[in-house]
């Protein structure tokens, strides 16, 4: 073996036996530190809340009833019947009868009692 590379076998174990000694105290001290703390980050974006119910159903807006129905036929030696009742207004729409109707959708007496004129 020649002198040069003795010279160079010396060098390159005084070398890696540097390098594991820093890593030795790299290693020694990062883990003495404990764990690194997570950087802060923004919370998730928070969802609007589900409703529970359904949303309550418009408000009953009563409108102008319905016009009056036509005069009933002349009898023999009498006068024409009087016009019918108008029908009923509102949101929903009402319904009609012989004496009108309710005027938010739900029937009057008069729609469920209506006669049954032949």
């Amino acid at each position: 073996m020649t002198y040069i590379q003795s010279i160079n076998n010396k060098a390159m174990a005084r070398f890696l036996l540097l390098c594991f000694v820093l890593f030795l105290v790299w290693t020694i001290t990062s883990f003495g530190q404990g764990p690194k703390p997570k950087p802060d980050s923004p919370p998730p974006p928070k969802l609007p809340p589900k409703p529970d119910s359904p949303p309550p159903p418009a408000p009953c807006i009563p409108s102008g009833g319905g016009g009056g129905g036509g005069g009933g036929g002349g009898g023999p030696g009498g006068g024409g019947g009087g016009g019918g009742g108008g029908g009923g207004g509102g949101n929903p729409p009402g319904g009609g009868g012989w004496r009108g109707g309710s005027s938010c959708g739900s029937p009057s007496k008069a729609d469920e009692a209506s006669p049954n004129f032949h």
